[in-house]
């Protein structure tokens, strides 16, 4: 039998990078009025400057984004990814907890881009 040499990384990279910028140019720039805003501004932190924090932390998460796809070889940055959709997780639930009861919420986003991290630190830690 052949052995299957499929290399899973830049896919999984390349999903991870795809997410993170999804999150920041559709619901953060683009139309950031669809829950975004509401959120920041349920939160109580930021008051007046509600959209600017929305636009900041939608270009971070481009620029995130873009580290992934060019940089993805780099242990750190799935770490950051962890923790960053960790943090962004509770951020949510103390900003507007009910958004965990909708079909497509951070839970649901974030397990799957969690787990693509696991399998790029596992598969960059195994001995080649």
């Amino acid at each position: 039998m052949k052995s299957s040499s499929f290399n899973p990384i830049p896919l999984c990279n390349f999903v991870i990078a795809l997410t993170w910028l999804y999150h920041g140019i559709i619901p953060k720039l683009l139309y950031m009025e669809t829950g975004e805003l509401g959120m920041v501004q349920s939160s109580g932190m930021f008051t007046g400057h509600e959209s600017t924090v929305v636009y900041v932390i939608g270009v971070l998460e481009i620029l995130f984004g873009l580290s992934i796809l060019f940089f993805g070889k780099l242990k750190i940055l799935h770490y950051l990814n962890i923790l960053g959709l960790v943090l962004l997780g509770i951020g949510a639930i103390v900003a507007k907890p009910e958004i965990y009861l909708q079909p497509f919420n951070p839970a649901t986003t974030s397990f799957g881009v969690i787990g693509l991290s696991i399998i790029v630190l596992r598969s960059n830690s195994q001995p080649k």
